[in-house]
């Protein structure tokens, strides 16, 4: 097992704790992971072999994991995004909601693009 295997200071890392709650973090020495089963020296993770078992302070076992692309866009952060009336005809029609959008809705729509 090679260096480039192990947990590095500044990579990203999925914990998985015993009930299924991901957490995406950044290591970095000497910070450490805060959640509401405990805490985690970021200094135990930063070494250990992707796919290792850590511990929390109030014992609870955490999977630690490089997380894949799906993963890290499932969790990563989002902001809030801004959808003008001329871009929303594409998501409205593609999502089968009911009702139906009506001519002059769709003529006030357009005089806006």
């Amino acid at each position: 097992m090679s260096a480039l295997d192990r947990f590095q200071d500044g990579e990203q890392v999925l914990l998985i704790d015993q009930r299924g709650k991901r957490h995406l973090i950044f290591l970095r020495k000497g910070e450490t992971f805060h959640s509401d089963r405990g805490w985690i020296q970021h200094d135990a993770i930063i070494g250990q072999p992707d796919g290792s078992w850590t511990r929390t302070s109030k014992n609870t076992r955490c999977l630690a994991l490089r997380p894949t692309l799906a993963e890290y866009v499932l969790d990563m952060p989002r902001g809030a995004q801004v959808i003008y009336p001329k871009d929303l005809a594409m998501p409205a029609s593609s999502t089968r909601a009911p009702g139906k959008i009506s001519a002059q809705k769709t003529s006030m729509a357009r005089s806006f693009g």
